[in-house]
């Protein structure tokens, strides 16, 4: 009987499965998951496709346009919606699933090109590796990029040895690129440098067949996402997407390398990254350029995974920037020499002992994983203050619910990000503006110092109501005009470049420029601002128990709106302009608005408290 018959295949893939699960399950357990910036740096990005619509070109909270393309973040929204709210496991869902289907790649390639125990053997050594472990939990394009350009590389391989199927490869390339650029397109067919290996050796294997199709189709998909993202960003795309990250990395960085200049980083990386199963993986390479398989099809194989393991090491080591998290998309290639050679070793070993043997090691290498990163990451400082970010989050929501309308002015986006908020960043003259005017403000706030620099001509009384770390010396503050931190009828809020005042409307949601708010009480009044230079077009959605309306204005520079509602039909009564300074009509006995800039009277005295 066959190795292929009777190998327990089912069982070979539950193992693979249950492993992946179980380190992506350990990884978003521990703390040291928050350790990654990813989370920020494109959950910005990731908040404005769900919650303000711009599906193909994001800006972050501070305006910066996206550094990627936007295939990542794509799928992170698709993952974020069904939930309603990002979190990190809606952020890791998707390098999670391509570091699985790597693994399932790996097997399926393995056991086809060297038998079902190098398949198995390779993906087990991927996941079981600094690169199986970090991938999978890392907010960022990267698995993704990792999973496509394997996916490209090894459609080139079956196009080359079969002669025809391009147009695969040149749909996982454009994949590719929508992940992180064309870098992907090179990563993925630098592997047919073996066609030349081939022909040198004296084994002509010219590659054949039609790309036409595939080339179209990639310069549609990627050249089409380009134009009409630069349509809606304009010349930012191209500053920071081709001159600041594709260009600069790939000529200059100050933090990287290139000729003469620590040219071994990337070797170590390696390394490192795929530690204890990478001298196996070296052992192989040279057995692919020593000594070649006399079958074709392996030789063939080998070479390929040689020609897209070294061409892409050396790629990543000539260039200036480098991080062990570049050399993701070419260690599935180690990653299947290395089951190989691994599978030699264990040539005499029986199905059901390898599997026994395989399930041990396992255990073992998720157990010093989970006991790795907990001891030498879980109580780092950047951990330590993105679970302060997020504790303080957590009890904004207890006490306030979601969609309270806070100001933040020089907060990190991770407060935000476990919001689940996407807020522009006002500026500290704008929030001593709210802060002294006549409406309940919430601002969130780390230099204290320059918002009371700020407010030192006008007699505002400060409260706290809310601050990281509870006790001791804070880092963030949430300050306000008003003693407890709680919704009130008159609230006033930055969502740049809009100012927005409320009285008996409850604000709700944001989705762009349009303001989403309920109805409190038997009439209402919304006020907003354009603080801009330019033309603003605002839309206000009012909703009530039994209607829904929509409401919109094209607001110039300095202009402001005046939007009064009634609760019985949550319609319009009032839709006008009204001069700069005129903010709110009085809206009921006994309440008394003053205009924007003009304080009520206040104590001398700066009053800290928390919120009872």
């Amino acid at each position: 009987m066959t190795e292929s018959r009777s190998f327990p295949n089912l069982i070979a893939c539950a193992l693979l499965a249950l492993v992946a699960v179980s380190l992506f399950a350990i990884r978003l357990a521990l703390p040291s998951v928050l350790d990654d910036r990813g989370f920020y740096l494109h959950g910005a990005w990731v908040l404005d496709a769900v919650q303000n619509g711009h599906w193909i070109g994001q800006r972050n909270h501070v305006g910066d346009v996206t550094s990627k393309p936007p295939l990542y973040i794509w799928l992170a929204a698709l993952a974020t919606l069904p939930f309603g709210r990002i979190s990190p496991f809606t952020m890791l869902l998707p390098g999670a699933i391509a570091t699985l289907a790597i693994a399932a790649t790996i097997w399926r390639f393995g056991s086809a090109s060297f038998g079902k125990r190098a398949g198995l053997l390779g993906a087990l050594a991927y996941l079981l590796s600094y690169v199986g472990a970090s991938q999978i939990a890392l907010a960022r394009p990267d698995g993704v990029f990792a999973f496509t350009v394997t996916a490209a590389a090894l459609a080139a391989f079956r196009a080359w040895t079969s002669g025809q199927g391009w147009t695969w490869f040149w749909l996982a390339a454009a994949a590719a690129t929508l992940v992180k650029g064309p870098l992907g397109l090179l990563l993925a067919g630098v592997g047919l440098l073996a066609a030349g290996w081939e022909k040198w050796s004296g084994r002509s294997a010219p590659i054949t067949g039609s790309h036409r199709l595939g080339v179209v189709l990639f310069l549609l998909i990627t050249g089409g996402w380009f134009v009409w993202a630069y349509l809606e960003l304009g010349p930012a795309l191209i500053d920071r997407m081709i001159f600041r990250e594709l260009l600069r990395h790939a000529i200059a960085d100050s933090d990287g390398s290139g000729p003469g200049h620590w040219f071994f980083i990337q070797p170590v990386n390696f390394l490192w990254s795929l530690a204890p199963w990478s001298p196996f993986a070296c052992v192989g390479f040279w057995r692919a350029w020593a000594r070649p398989a006399s079958n074709q099809d392996e030789r063939r194989a080998e070479r390929f995974l040689f020609c897209w393991f070294v061409a892409g090491l050396l790629l990543f080591s000539l260039a200036p920037h480098q991080q062990e998290r570049h050399l993701f998309p070419i260690m599935p290639a180690a990653a299947l020499l290395a089951g190989r050679e691994l599978a030699r070793w264990a040539s005499t070993m029986s199905p059901r002992a390898l599997l026994g043997t395989c399930a041990t090691v396992a255990i073992a290498g998720l157990s010093v994983m989970a006991v790795s990163y907990h001891l030498f990451l879980d109580g780092s400082e950047r951990v330590l203050r993105a679970q302060g970010m997020q504790a303080l989050a957590r009890s904004i929501r207890e006490r306030v619910g979601d969609g309270f309308p806070l100001t933040h002015v020089d907060t990190p986006f991770a407060l935000q990000f476990f919001l689940s908020s996407t807020a522009p960043l006002a500026t500290v003259e704008q929030a001593a503006r709210l802060l002294s005017g006549p409406d309940a403000a919430f601002i969130a706030v780390r230099d204290l110092d320059s918002l009371r620099g700020a407010l030192a001509q006008k007699a505002v009384p400060l409260f706290v109501v809310a601050q990281w770390p509870a006790t001791g010396e804070a880092n963030l503050r949430i300050v306000s005009n008003h003693a407890r931190f709680e919704w009130t009828t008159d609230m006033s809020a930055v969502f740049n470049p809009i100012v927005m005042r409320t009285h008996g409307v409850r604000f709700v949601s944001k989705r762009g420029q349009e303001f989403v708010l309920r109805v409190t009480g038997p009439a209402g009044v919304v006020v907003f601002a354009n603080e801009s230079r330019e033309l603003q077009v605002v839309r206000a959605r009012i909703i009530d128990r039994a209607s829904e309306t929509l409401h919109e204005r094209l607001l110039a520079p300095g202009d402001q709106w005046r939007l009064g509602v009634s609760r019985t039909a949550a319609k319009s009564r009032v839709d006008h302009r009204e001069p700069r300074r005129s903010i709110l009509p009085t809206p009921s006995r006994g309440t008394t608005l003053t205009p924007i800039g003009v304080a009520r009277p206040r104590t001398d005295v700066l009053v800290r408290g928390m919120a009872a």
